[in-house]
């Protein structure tokens, strides 16, 4: 057979086997049939199959796994009715049955994401494009300055918009900081220790000077400045690694152009200071693995490691599981290299531990394991509800942390909200009796595994699935009822009695599965390069996801990943800076 007739049979074999699995595709997501997306998906297939061949070996383990995770991912998402509203019950967000077609529609989109993703993976290995530029390096002096510029041209837009919306948004969540800060309720570990401190610190400033609002907007000013620092730093690392001038403008853009940032920025949560020094620790990180360790081997990097360790893991619940993973990794990795700073890290998590357990007990401040627990208990309630398979034993023992009619009352698939607050729910017991629960969550598990899987896709859809967002958890806009006097005031209104707080977007965000899944993609794009020991500089997006993923109180809140979003820029550009170096 000659080479053309070669090519011909060739073409019209990828044309069909394309068509196939365009009308798979079609046929098994329900999308409404028509010629123009038959003939796109059909072209583009037809396209992949034909560059098949030139896929390397090495590489087909990375696409494979990843287009397969994606295709799980679709097809999981496909079986979820979702109302948009969080607080809907069981019978309204639902989770269709497991059935053998899914395994089909697994298989056939697995198959059109390999062909698409095998020639992206190569179309981002072999493409010369460089991030990179020749730039001389900055000395002391200019680098001070640069980050000084870079952190200013933050503060601005950051202090303009505190100015509108002055003295700064509070939450229900600060509402219990305040209160506790300033000594009106008892101290607990819901709500960081160290956090509250600060709160209350900021808030008994502005009583001095017989104002909590001027407290608040104290609070508020101090956490814009702390952010706008550290994302001025953020530029000014971009440009010490030589990144293109373009690229750092689109990274400024990208935090101002949305008011998203500058919510965060005067929102009284611990999620926007633990995010930005989270962000920090990532950018550290990069340093140490491209230095083989170098920034480790002696005091001042040591103790610059530390610090930021100590922060994280006291200003957030999660952060100490953050902390303990990453020097697990570290220390495989590094292994002797790095002995000195491995004993440090390590006297450092145990002294982490005996000051969040012993110690705080001691001095009688509470740590409330509800919530902690919300995946075990939406997956009981769940059982209960679709009247699961539980013994008349493990039956009277839930009845006592609530009793079993109002499991099926309060239970709502996308939040533990219901059951946590319920005034029925025995929280003393149920502290008193955690490690009893989990054996009887673990007694019922294998009589319901079905109903614990939906149990906990559904309580997690928020932070798996892609592409799907809404207003629930995005920000901490406006001002919850209080009784301390906090209002809100547009300052430039006042002043000039115009008003530009109208013209403002609103804040908007991808969903936190996306980010997930953009993550796991620069992970896959750094291990083809063969770099993936730079997947180090990556682990505080992921262990802060994956956190979440174990111990979600609800399905939505983008403020509980709101690290991965501040970080997003330099997940996207990490792996073109490890190409072009």
């Amino acid at each position: 057979m000659s080479k053309r007739a070669l090519y011909y049979k060739t073409l019209i074999i990828n044309i069909i086997i394309s068509f196939l699995l365009a009308e798979a595709l079609i046929y098994l997501f329900k999308i409404n049939n028509n010629v123009i997306l038959t003939m796109i998906l059909t072209a583009i297939n037809c396209y992949c199959l034909s560059k098949y061949k030139e896929i390397k070996h090495n590489n087909k383990v990375v696409v494979s796994i990843f287009s397969l995770l994606i295709s799980i991912v679709l097809s999981l998402q496909r079986k979820v009715t979702f109302t948009g509203e969080v607080h809907s019950n069981y019978l309204e967000n639902t989770f269709d049955n497991f059935c053998l077609t899914d395994i089909l529609r697994i298989s056939i989109l697995f198959v059109i994401l390999y062909l698409v993703f095998s020639n992206v993976f190569n179309l981002f290995k072999n493409n010369k494009y460089s991030v990179i530029e020749k730039e001389r390096e900055l000395d002391y002096d200019e680098k001070f300055k640069y980050w000084l510029k870079s952190s200013f041209l933050f503060f601005i837009p950051f202090f303009i918009f505190l100015v509108i919306e002055y003295p700064g948004y509070i939450t229900p969540d600060s509402i219990a900081s305040i209160y506790q800060g300033i000594d009106r309720i008892p101290l607990t570990n819901h709500h960081p220790v160290l956090y509250t401190e600060l709160v209350g610190f900021i808030m008994r400033v502005g009583r001095f000077f017989h104002s909590y609002n001027f407290g608040l907007f104290l609070y508020s000013l101090f956490q814009l400045t702390i952010m706008s620092a550290i994302l001025g730093y953020f530029l000014l690392w971009l440009r010490k690694h030589k990144v293109k001038y373009i690229f750092i403008i689109f990274t400024f853009l990208y935090y101002i152009s949305n008011t998203l940032f500058a919510s965060y920025a005067i929102t009284m949560w611990k999620d926007p200071l633990f995010g930005s020094f989270l962000l920090l620790l990532s950018l550290y990180l990069y340093d140490i693995v491209k230095n083989n360790g170098e920034e480790l081997q002696n005091s001042v990097g040591i103790t610059k490691f530390i610090l930021l360790v100590l922060l994280i893991a006291f200003l957030r619940n999660n952060g100490i599981y953050i902390v303990i993973g990453l020097f697990v990794v570290l220390v495989f990795v590094f292994k002797k290299e790095l002995l000195s700073f491995h004993i440090t890290y390590l006297i450092t998590i145990i002294a982490i531990l005996l000051i969040q357990g012993p110690l705080y007990s001691r001095l009688g401040i509470v740590s409330p394991s509800v919530e902690s627990f919300a995946v075990p208990l939406q997956q009981v309630a769940r059982t209960i509800t679709y009247n699961g398979n539980i013994s008349d034993e493990n039956k009277e023992f839930l009845n006592e942390i609530l009793p079993l009619e109002k499991w099926k009352e309060v239970y709502e698939p996308l939040s533990v909200d219901p059951i946590k607050w319920d005034e029925e729910f025995n929280e003393e017991y149920f502290t008193d009796n955690k490690i009893k629960f989990l054996k009887v969550w673990a007694q019922i598990l294998p009589g319901n595994y079905s109903t614990y899987v939906k149990a906990y896709l559904l309580d997690t859809y928020g932070f798996w699935s892609i592409g799907e967002q809404i207003e629930y958890g995005l920000t901490g806009s406006g001002m919850v009822s209080n009784y301390l006097d906090l209002r809100h005031e547009d300052v430039i209104k006042n002043i000039t009695g115009f008003s530009i707080e109208k013209y403002l977007p609103d804040p908007y965000f991808i969903g936190s599965g996306t980010l997930l899944w953009l993550t796991v993609l620069s992970c896959a794009l750094l291990i083809i390069l063969k770099k993936s020991k730079t997947i180090i500089a990556l682990l505080p997006s992921l262990f802060s996801i994956i956190t979440i993923l174990i111990a979600t109180p609800v399905a939505f809140s983008l403020r509980y990943v709101f690290m991965v979003a501040l970080a997003l820029p330099f997940i996207l550009l990490l792996p073109f800076i490890e190409k072009n170096n």
